[in-house]
């Protein structure tokens, strides 16, 4: 059923804290980020402590607002991306001061952020105009690629995955990025969501060409499986995918929720008739009791 409690229908983001406690991410009509908590107690939604000169919320979804392995809190915005240090919890941000805000001056190739990721290294991706990586070691950002990305991911390798707009996928194995395309296998379309499941595969979604399977995606040559309407799938649009206590696979559709049983090949559907709150499912997230949480622009709803 539709989750109550949000200050607006839309949800931009999931986000999970070190304690993994599950937070949606939503604004306000003057582009304030209020952070809600959806598993166990909810508590009192709360604005993060932006400052008042940043007032665009940029125009990104799914990968925005995170804590990386340090602690410290990165919030992209629409003019710049901003840092926070020292604040274990998302209510710390309430009356924290950012450390930094980082913009084009600092190395980004735009101020409107729409999605960061931090990969097993502890660096961060930032996708803007361009993809751009900040070093850790180093404490600067690096141009790694002038197109801007759509989708972030990792394998159990530690193999970080960026696929792109134009349907492009790239995996980065040490510093040299590899490039695959629909003729490897990539489902066409703008990649909309890198997946690593628990058994170790990977799955890729895009928004024109289903999903496709990676079994072995450390292999030099990486086996794209593909699914689509053909194959069960009720649309050729896969926004997010998550994967519940039993391994599995939910994609979040242009028509509904679609639950893989990949031994089986059976796929069930859910729609609004069984308590969706919309029919476009654009984010997707399992919280630490095992319920999943799916939102779009009618409302967040939650599985159990």
């Amino acid at each position: 059923g539709a989750a109550a409690g949000l200050p607006g229908p839309y949800c931009a983001s999931f986000l999970t804290d070190q304690q993994n406690r599950l937070f949606a991410s939503t604004h306000t009509a003057r582009g304030e980020t209020i952070l809600n908590r959806l598993d166990g107690a909810p508590g009192a939604p709360f604005r993060i402590n932006i400052p008042p000169r940043i007032v665009g919320r940029g125009w990104g979804t799914a990968q925005l607002s995170m804590q990386d392995h340090d602690g410290d809190w990165w919030i992209p915005t629409g003019q710049g991306l901003v840092r926070f240090t020292g604040k274990r919890k998302a209510e710390d941000l309430a009356a924290a001061t950012p450390v930094a805000v980082y913009t084009v001056k600092d190395g980004l190739t735009s101020d409107d952020i729409y999605r960061i990721f931090e990969d097993s290294r502890g660096d961060i991706w930032v996708a803007a105009n361009g993809l751009v990586r900040f070093v850790r070691s180093q404490g600067r950002f690096v141009l790694e690629n002038p197109d801007g990305p759509s989708a972030f991911g990792e394998d159990g390798a530690g193999n970080t995955w960026v696929g792109f707009w134009s349907g492009d996928l790239l995996r980065y194995r040490g510093e040299s990025p590899e490039l695959f395309t629909a003729r490897d296998g990539v489902p066409v379309g703008t990649i909309q969501s890198i997946f690593p499941d628990r058994r170790g595969r990977l799955w890729i979604g895009s928004a024109d060409g289903g999903v496709a399977r990676v079994d072995d995606p450390g292999a030099p040559r990486p086996v794209f499986t593909r699914a689509t309407p053909a194959e069960g799938l009720s649309s050729r649009q896969v926004n997010c995918i998550t994967e519940d206590a039993w391994g599995r696979i939910y994609l979040g559709t242009g028509r509904g929720v679609d639950r893989l049983d990949a031994e089986r090949g059976h796929v069930r559907h859910f729609t609004t008739a069984d308590g969706l709150a919309g029919s476009e499912i654009i984010l997707c997230a399992a919280d630490r009791t095992g319920a999943l949480w799916f939102s779009s622009q009618a409302g967040v709803s939650k599985l159990v």
